[in-house]
């Protein structure tokens, strides 16, 4: 949580506390966008089964209906933080240019 508080935090200031331009912070927010959902929330799908089900005994039926929001909620990060890169490399035209954007 802290470590989400921050990357909002710094999507939107510089270190000298000035407001940083669009594609620097469309960049930041690609960041903590793809964080959210790959570190954060797809894991957590991942083992929602094991760790809400069989260890704290939740319903079969409630732990599906969680493993779906976070599974969904992983989806639209991670396609909310390619939509912010897209837009903030769609001026320049330079898109797919490093094996990292393949």
């Amino acid at each position: 949580t802290a470590d989400m508080n921050l990357k909002v935090q710094w999507s939107s200031y510089t270190p000298e506390g000035n407001a940083t331009p669009h594609g620097s912070s469309a960049f930041l927010m690609h960041v903590f966008l793809m964080s959210t959902g790959f570190v954060l929330l797809s894991p957590l799908a991942t083992v929602s089964y094991i760790l809400l089900e069989d260890m704290l005994g939740l319903p079969h039926s409630v732990v599906k209906a969680l493993h779906g929001i976070l599974q969904t909620g992983s989806g639209v990060a991670v396609l909310l933080g390619f939509v912010e890169i897209w837009m903030a490399h769609g001026q320049a035209n330079f898109h797919f240019q490093s094996l990292h954007s393949w």
